[in-house]
């Protein structure tokens, strides 16, 4: 804790103190749990790993790779699938409820 705790104050000027207390929250700790619960309900055992999620609820698993250009196609697609969604809504309102 104590490296990242003096990186982060570095580079972004926080209170130390108030920082590792936020860190160190019982807030903090179950959002660290639910988080670490998700990625291993994948059941992913290969590193690196990458859960990408969006707005809309699209999701992508990526396990095992270490080349650029498919997570960047990836995150590229997921964020153009958001933004159209969003301009449909605001050009034609929400969809209707079920």
């Amino acid at each position: 804790m104590d490296p990242a705790i003096e990186v982060a104050v570095k580079a972004t000027k926080l209170d130390g103190k108030k920082l590792r207390a936020r860190a160190e929250s019982s807030q903090m700790k179950a959002r660290i749990a639910a988080s670490t619960a998700e990625f291993f309900a994948h059941q992913i055992d290969q590193r690196p790993a990458f859960i990408l999620t969006d707005e809309i609820g699209d999701k992508a698993v990526f396990s095992g790779l270490v080349q650029l250009a498919p997570l960047a196609a990836t995150i590229d697609a997921m964020l153009a699938d958001t933004a159209a969604y969003a301009a449909h809504r605001a050009h034609y309102g929400p969809p209707p409820k079920q």
